[in-house]
């Protein structure tokens, strides 16, 4: 979006309301601006908007639809001279966490592990098992509270056919490059950077011994071996963890609880990579 000299990018969510008034999806402090200015929602294959308030000033292009909606698959929204909307990808929308202070809003993978989704609802990561948050539920992350927007049909633009519960899915990992590859029959879906280190790790534990479940300091362990930073708090491995599953579940790869078993002994969790032993190879 752009106002004057200022530009601003906007994540959206299914629906979304822009405006002047400081209850709008996206509230923007330019007098020019309406309280309420336009809709931007997402129709099932599409994007579509219309305008709220300042018709006759607000020009756009799309086909025309019922109750004044036009399809938006590209192009500007203008208001005058200086204010625009321009659609810088007409992808679905996809799963968002907005800031209820500052109106800001994340993606799965801008909260750095934190979360993880499944069934189409949002977990803490260290807690998967209870406090499931649905569509428009507030869910608050280190201090900081956080509306979380699930799209109806939530469907990655990058669908994977890869099921991670199936006893015949491989494992890659170049550890120089931090790259990891899942192969199932003709499927592969590749994911890269600092989560595949941890992975490598639960990798050659369970190459060690294929059926011991491992406590968070031996993972600790074998992540620093491979150059994890030994400063890093034990917790991290719970974010690295969720980090892997989000960046596969983005990808569509079902069942992403399999890669990682667990079982308690005691109070203690211990873990253990889902895949099969004879089916990891590391580089």
């Amino acid at each position: 979006m752009t106002f004057g000299s200022t530009k601003r990018r906007l994540l959206l969510s299914s629906s979304n309301i822009i405006g002047r008034h400081w209850r709008c999806d996206t509230s923007v402090s330019d007098k020019r601006v309406p309280l309420y200015w336009v809709e931007v929602r997402w129709f099932e294959t599409y994007w579509g908007w219309r305008s709220l308030s300042s018709s006759e000033q607000t020009r756009g292009s799309g086909a025309r639809m019922e109750n004044g909606w036009r399809k938006w698959n590209k192009g500007k929204i203008s208001l005058g001279e200086s204010v625009f909307l321009e659609l810088t990808d007409a992808s679905p929308p996809t799963i968002c966490f907005e800031n209820l202070k500052t109106k800001e809003r994340k993606t799965l993978l801008d909260m750095d592990g934190r979360v993880v989704v499944r069934n189409n609802m949002i977990f803490y990561c260290d807690d998967e098992q209870r406090s499931a948050h649905h569509d428009g539920a507030v869910m608050e992350i280190e201090g900081v509270s956080y509306r979380v927007h699930i799209p109806t049909k939530w469907v990655s633009s990058n669908y994977v056919e890869l099921d991670l519960s199936h006893h015949r899915v491989h494992l890659d990992i170049d550890v120089e490059s931090l790259k990891a590859t899942f192969t199932q029959g003709k499927v592969d879906c590749q994911i890269y950077g600092e989560p595949v280190r941890l992975l490598c790790a639960y990798a050659q534990l369970r190459k060690k011994d294929a059926e011991k479940f491992f406590s968070s300091e031996e993972i600790f362990e074998e992540w620093c071996v491979l150059g994890g930073t030994k400063t890093s708090p034990i917790e991290r491995m719970n974010w690295e963890r969720a980090k892997i599953k989000n960046l596969l579940s983005v990808k569509q790869v079902s069942n992403v609880e399999h890669l990682f078993l667990r079982k308690k002994d005691k109070r203690k969790w211990l873990f253990r990579l889902g895949i099969h032993a004879e089916n990891i190879s590391i580089l």
